[in-house]
């Protein structure tokens, strides 16, 4: 709300344009992290070599196997070096031809400038600490990690907000957000060496491991095709999109897809705490327990999902004139559009993790396909149809690509738990509430 108050068009897409680019350069880890953390979860269930990490194969005790831990861990070291190199490269050459364009229409280009080398440069540690949350996911201390990243994030929303507000600079304000975001890598580094009774600290923080390379390889690099293709695509939107329409125009979009983001992010929470716990009871061959852990989460997630970006579609005017801002709102076309798209990806991103956890990663073509799928509609729609052209070429290009093969997928990895009653119980009546939505949207229009 202050953003939108305090500065103006040009400056509120740029504000939600670096924002994207941010969340977007946590996708350029090569699909390490989630690669990782399913490696450390089944290390921690027992697995007792590399030939274990197979969904078929159940360990029988479950304690911890500290040396392939400690091997992962130290490869890990080099592996994120690289990265947060990349990251510097894609970010401060790719990205900053991309951002041109939108900064030239700043009042100060100039401080539009000074704020993306804070973000260039900031970026290199925030990327390579990434290595400490994983560890700490992977090793089962997920609520410590959880903790740490909501103290960071509350000082971090805190401190800026006070710098905006006495300042209303776009340069301050992102000066602050990402300070405090490295200093978050820096204390979540502390918290993993000094946890478990130190026992990092006995592990070698850099060892190449041919062997253990040669085996993440694979699921690696398929799994950092699927989710760059295809949450990368949706972040990126606002920079597609700032070639061809005004920030003017754009505003209302970008603001749109920052609050439904963050409701996603917070709300998808019930599911994402389950990523490093399902490899683990994979390993331990309880697969009932992930068809009942899952059922139940996905329906509470999507099922406030739905009643929130319902709402938020319908009351977002109203939210807008009584903050006093000038910002304008999808109008219900886009929204139909946007509300669809939203219940089917959340419901294939949940039930991909379920597939996922088997360490085969069978989804990366979808991805591929379903990214260049949308960006050839949407060079050809935008241009003509602006934000509704977007949102219908992400739209068709999900559902043609994707149809039901994620559901049908994680039945067959869940010993064949017939899938239409597990999209029932799970997914469809959760989904209600958007459904109802976009109707009403309909009528409205």
């Amino acid at each position: 709300p202050i953003v939108l108050t305090r500065f103006s068009d040009a400056e509120i897409a740029i504000y939600f344009l670096f924002g994207t680019v941010l969340s977007f350069a946590q996708l350029l880890d090569l699909g390490m992290a989630p690669t990782l953390t399913r490696y450390f979860a089944y290390a921690s269930a027992g697995a007792p070599d590399l030939d274990s990490l197979i969904a078929k194969k159940r360990t029988e005790h479950g304690v911890p196997n500290w040396d392939l831990i400690g091997r992962i861990f130290s490869i890990s070291g080099y592996i994120y070096l690289c990265i947060s190199a990349l990251v510097f490269v894609l970010v401060g050459g790719l990205a900053t031809l991309a951002i041109a364009h939108p900064i030239g229409h700043l009042q100060d280009p100039d401080e539009g400038w000074r704020t993306w080398g804070v973000i260039v440069v900031s970026v290199l540690y925030i990327s390579y600490s990434a290595r400490y949350r994983i560890y700490l996911r992977g090793r089962g201390q997920l609520a410590l990690e959880q903790r740490i990243f909501a103290i960071i994030a509350l000082l971090s929303l805190v401190g800026a907000t006070v710098v905006l507000v006495s300042t209303e600079s776009l340069f301050w304000t992102f000066l602050t957000l990402q300070l405090s975001s490295v200093f978050g890598g820096f204390l979540m580094m502390f918290i993993a060496y000094q946890s478990e009774s130190r026992r990092l600290l006995s592990l070698p923080a850099f060892a190449w491991d041919r062997e253990l390379f040669d085996h993440i390889s694979g699921p690696c690099w398929k799994t950092a095709v699927a989710v760059s293709a295809s949450v990368g695509t949706n972040r990126l939107s606002g920079l597609l999109l700032a070639q061809f329409i005004s920030p003017e125009a754009l505003a209302p979009f970008l603001f749109a897809q920052r609050v439904i983001d963050f409701s996603i992010q917070f709300l998808s929470t019930p599911v994402l705490v389950l990523q490093p716990i399902l490899p683990r009871l994979r390993a331990q061959g309880k697969v009932v327990e992930i068809a009942s852990m899952m059922e139940k989460r996905i329906f509470f997630s999507l099922g406030c999902l739905s009643l929130w970006v319902g709402a938020f579609s319908l009351l977002g005017p109203w939210f807008l004139r009584i903050i006093g801002s000038e910002v304008g709102f999808l109008g219900s076309v886009e929204w139909i559009f946007y509300i669809l798209f939203i219940l089917y990806d959340r419901l294939c991103a949940y039930i991909t993790m379920i597939h996922m956890s088997t360490n085969q990663i069978y989804f990366w073509r979808h991805s591929l396909i379903y990214a260049l799928s949308t960006l050839l509609l949407s060079l050809s729609l935008v241009p003509e149809f602006g934000i509704l052209g977007f949102l219908v070429s992400i739209l068709f290009s999900r559902v043609v690509v994707y149809r039901l093969e994620p559901l049908k997928k994680a039945a067959e990895s869940l010993d064949s738990i017939p899938p239409l009653q597990f999209l029932f119980r799970c997914s469809l009546l959760a989904a209600c509430p958007l459904i109802l939505t976009a109707t009403f949207h309909l009528i409205l229009n």
